[in-house]
């Protein structure tokens, strides 16, 4: 009789030069999976502090001369690694606020900045035209280099109409709308009556802070847009006397 053998059979072994190609193809496939989320690791990594600088930016916050300068290098930079119209537009967020900080005597720098500014917007709002935040930054990049017009106001709107509910943005929306409301055209009051609205919903002691240092014309067209809400316009009335 014939032993059998419990043994699993042995695979011939493969030969040095095959295992090496083998290896060899392992790693240029893992470098090349690194080098595809590199730049997206970094973008994301210098944008962080930026994101929080942006947020200070949209409610009103102080953000001192150093960390907006900061915030600046690490969005320039993360544009070295991404071509996202998010990180274009909050570039442009960061020079239009350094742009208001500089004196009169640097007109040409601040000019300089305002057109960087225009310029970053138009590639980020290319990239996506939803982009609500860009829109309002673009309104304000006009109104700043030629004033409040037609242009201005459109941009605006885009912003409205792009995300209508927006908590973070009902409140800029506001102030800026009542400064443009001078080239509103036909139905721009109505967007700004319920950003008004809006922005009462969300942050409602700081639309009363922001119509007080205003002024009365602003108190007047808060007023007129809480109207229909006798509740909420006494509870405003009692905020702002």
């Amino acid at each position: 009789m014939f032993a059998i053998s419990t043994e699993p059979a042995r695979s011939p072994s493969k030969p040095p030069v095959q295992e090496h190609r083998q290896a060899f193809l392992l790693l240029v496939v893992s470098v090349f999976l690194l080098m595809l989320g590199l730049p997206r690791f970094v973008s994301s990594l210098t944008m962080l502090p930026a994101e929080q600088v942006i947020s200070g930016l949209l409610h009103n916050q102080a953000v001192s001369q150093e960390v907006l300068e900061s915030s600046e290098t690490r969005l320039s930079l993360a544009r070295h690694f991404s071509t996202s119209g998010r990180i274009a537009v909050d570039l442009a967020a960061v020079k239009l606020a350094g742009a208001d900080r500089l004196p009169t005597r640097a007109q040409n720098t601040r000019a300089g900045l305002i057109a960087d500014a225009r310029e970053l917007l138009q590639q980020g709002l290319s990239d996506d035209p939803t982009d609500s935040f860009g829109w309002l930054q673009l309104a304000y990049a006009r109104r700043v280099a030629s004033g409040v017009g037609a242009e201005t106001v459109n941009a605006w709107r885009m912003s409205v109409l792009t995300a209508p509910a927006d908590r973070h943005l009902a409140l800029p929306r506001t102030r800026l709308g009542i400064e443009y409301s001078v080239a509103f055209a036909e139905g721009d009051q109505n967007l700004l009556d319920r950003q008004i609205y809006f922005a009462w919903i969300y942050q409602g002691p700081e639309l009363a802070r922001y119509a007080k240092s205003a002024g009365s014309q602003a108190v007047q067209t808060i007023r007129a847009a809480l109207a229909d809400q006798p509740d909420i316009l006494k509870r405003f009335d009692e905020m702002t006397r």
